[in-house]
């Protein structure tokens, strides 16, 4: 295999399976590039993985013995990895697999650019996708839901007239700053209930189209509604926390004009986990002839190729050893796309990616020291009742900082899964919680114990929401009918049931006394030589153990990671095209941030055709309009020269085609003659056999008088005798 990869050229060298480099490479392979794409992993998907059960049990174990190698995950520490004993033996049989854990959950806007390359790409065939069933903004104690469109706006009791009123003028304003016709998805007619004054917001938004967003919604709202703009319908995070109002209104447009084109929200969420973005593109890359090398012990020795002798060879040889195969081969390219984690320092393990002196020196990061801190943690809840009763997609919270309730000094994101969404077995819940840092955190120790206080509280507040839907769910009788569980009350009720039981176990064991009594003096009064048929016994039903229907957490891992925020150039002018560096996103859920970098990627490296060609006709035109007229004179005469090209195509044409019309009609000329010299051949014949006929005849007849002859002298002969 290695031996045929060292006699093929390569266009690219792409290092890393994230979101980006898989877009890049399966663009690129699209574009007819010959591209071999390698991570240095178990598997694909860089930073956006997921685990069953069982690989998460080993890779907690990895990060406990600081053994793991994946470039993407080496600077991950493990805080707290704790399972029950009911767990275990889920691992040993085929229901691990029910779980998965996604390391780095990513959603799409359904009307966006990440979604329409997916469609355009067709690379949306290999993803099932689920919605994003609710989406709610932690204020003070309540989880408070966000609302879609102007009828749920209507009908929401979390906001006050007021409230509605503002936040409908601010949504029309941003669809009138965008030019959209598109309503906002609702048969109400607004201006009958609520007037709408929006021209005055509209030319304030207008006006402020350059400010921070923050204090512009200082001005006009409360702190209720600017955190549900902010958080929800602007995705506010890290990276664009110091957003403008212009880029505000662009994510709250992309957010309404998504609404109910597949479900009544805007998100889709991959069913199997955001890896399944990566693999989809690497599917597609790989159908249009791209190789991949998938392994965790690879190793690459990047140099200028200085013995480029024939066009066969590239500008770059990479020297790269299988330490598991312990084999070596080389590979010659001419560009490489690298992901910055092969870069970055800091790794539990020496970096398996080494640059030749020369090019390493001219490698340098114009954000260093620029990093964050992120806390993840994983719940499986055990809470029966209120899996029984709904049956939905995920659900999303976010909570802004320094909540009175939760008391978080840091923004805290969750996903809340069900078990109809592949990531939990039925009766479970899964619960996922991100926890950023600020950029530069100083102490990672503090940031670590407030996070995990602060994932604690909320955690709590999830099992306590999860509780109150089971009580509301038991207190429907036809709900206790369907279930097969009793519930564990309050010691009164308690008490009161073991009371009762205790009576019915005492009375269950006098009857079965009984019955043995009856069976044991049957036995002795049989007869003898008769046979014994016992009695019928009536059928017991089958005993309902007793299910505590309190949540509790049965499976909690907690890590932390340290994510550098480099950006990576090379100070070449020659080969600066020629090395492409790709960030490592994890901050933003949103999908469309990966493809924006890799369009970015390839706009700025000369690597789109379509676009190349469009940019060449806006400077032909633009050359047009600036031109002098001796030049548009040349022009003329280069269209007149053209003109007659063409004119001299179009005569050759006519006269190809008149010798066509020639060569046929010779064609039928001679097709005649030959006709008619065989009709005058047939004739020849005809009369030849005609003669041949007489003549056969007059011999016949000849032969008849010569035999008439002989007969009369015959009969003369014998008349003398006589």
């Amino acid at each position: 295999m290695y031996k045929d990869l060292e006699k093929q050229k390569f266009d690219f060298l792409i290092l890393g399976t994230n979101l980006t480099e898989s877009a890049l490479s399966a663009y690129l392979a699209k574009t007819k590039n010959k591209i071999i794409q390698a991570d240095i992993s178990k598997s694909y998907g860089g930073d956006c993985k997921n685990f069953n059960l069982r690989d998460m049990e080993n890779f907690m174990k990895e990060l406990k013995e600081k053994s793991i190698k994946d470039s993407y995950l080496s600077n991950i520490n493990l805080i707290t990895y704790e399972i029950k004993e009911e767990v275990q033996p889920v691992l040993e049989k085929e229901n691990y697999r029910q779980y998965n854990f996604d390391l780095n959950p990513k959603f799409l806007y359904a009307k966006s650019k990440s979604s329409t390359e997916l469609i355009d790409s067709k690379a949306s065939n290999y993803i099932e996708f689920n919605s994003m069933r609710k989406i709610y903004f932690m204020f003070e104690d309540k989880f408070l839901n966000v609302p879609f469109s102007k009828s749920e706006i209507f009908i929401s009791n979390d906001l006050d007239l007021l409230e509605k009123q503002k936040l409908l003028n601010f949504i029309f304003s941003v669809m009138k700053l965008k030019n959209s016709n598109v309503d906002v998805n609702s048969t109400v007619d607004v201006k009958k209930d609520i007037e709408l004054d929006d021209d005055f917001l509209f030319n304030e938004i207008k006006k402020n189209l350059n400010i921070k967003a923050n204090e512009f919604l200082v001005k006009h709202f409360n702190n209720k509604i600017i955190e549900m703009i902010l958080l929800i319908l602007s995705n506010q995070n890290l990276n664009n926390i110091d957003m403008t109002v212009d880029q505000m209104c662009d994510q709250i447009y992309k957010f309404l004009i998504s609404v109910q084109i597949y479900d009544n929200t805007p998100f889709l969420i991959p069913q199997y986990g955001s890896s399944e973005f990566t693999q989809a593109m690497s599917r597609l890359s790989a159908v249009h002839g791209s190789i991949f090398l998938i392994n965790d012990l690879l190793k690459f020795d990047i140099k200028y190729n200085t013995e480029k002798k024939e066009e066969k060879n590239g500008k770059f040889l990479a020297e790269i050893t299988d330490g598991e195969k312990n084999e070596k081969f080389v590979i010659t390219f001419d560009k490489i796309i690298i992901n910055n984690c092969y870069l970055d320092e800091g790794k539990n393990f020496s970096t398996p990616v080494e640059f030749e002196g020369e090019i390493k020196k001219k490698i340098k990061n114009i954000k260093k020291n620029n990093y964050v801190y992120r806390y993840t943690a994983f719940y499986s809840i055990k809470a029966i009742g209120q899996l029984q009763s709904i049956r939905e997609g995920p659900h999303y919270y976010r909570v802004p900082k320094n909540n009175s309730f939760i008391k978080n000094e840091y923004q805290l994101d969750a996903i809340k899964y069900f078990n109809n969404t592949c990531v939990v077995p039925n009766n479970r819940t899964l619960l996922y919680i991100q926890i950023f840092s600020d950029i530069n955190e100083t102490n990672e120790n503090d940031f670590i114990e407030k996070a995990k206080k602060i994932s604690e509280n909320f955690a709590n507040k999830i099992i306590n929401d999860l509780k109150d839907d089971i009580d509301s769910n038991y207190k429907n009788e036809e709900f206790r009918k369907k279930c097969n569980f009793t519930r564990i009350k309050i010691k009164e009720e308690i008490n009161k049931e073991e009371e009762e039981k205790k009576k019915k176990e005492e009375e269950e064991k006098m009857k079965k006394e009984e019955e043995e009594k009856k069976e044991e003096e049957k036995k002795e009064e049989k007869i003898e030589g008769a046979v014994y048929i016992p009695p019928k016994r009536p059928r017991t039903p089958p005993k309902i153990e007793e299910i505590s229907l309190i949540p509790e957490i049965i499976i909690k891992y907690e890590f932390s990671q340290k994510i550098e925020m480099g950006e990576y150039i090379l100070e070449d002018e020659e080969n600066n095209k020629d090395i492409i560096f790709t960030k490592n996103n994890v901050i933003s859920v949103d999908l469309d941030e990966y493809f924006e970098e890799s369009f970015n990627i390839l706009k700025k490296n000369d690597l789109i055709k379509e676009e190349k060609r469009e940019e060449v006709k806006k400077d032909r035109e633009e050359v047009r309009e600036v031109e002098d007229e001796d030049e548009i004179e040349d022009n003329n005469l280069i269209d007149e020269l053209f003109n007659e090209i063409e004119m001299d195509e179009k005569n050759e044409k006519e006269e190809e085609n008149k010798k066509e019309e020639q060569k046929k009609e010779g064609d039928k000329k001679e097709e005649d003659k030959k006709e008619e010299e065989k009709k005058e051949d047939e004739k020849r014949i005809e009369v030849k056999t005609e003669e041949i006929k007489e003549e056969k005849k007059e011999e016949d007849k000849k032969v008849e008088n010569k035999e008439e002859n002989k007969e009369e002298k015959k009969e003369e002969e014998v008349n003398k005798k006589e």
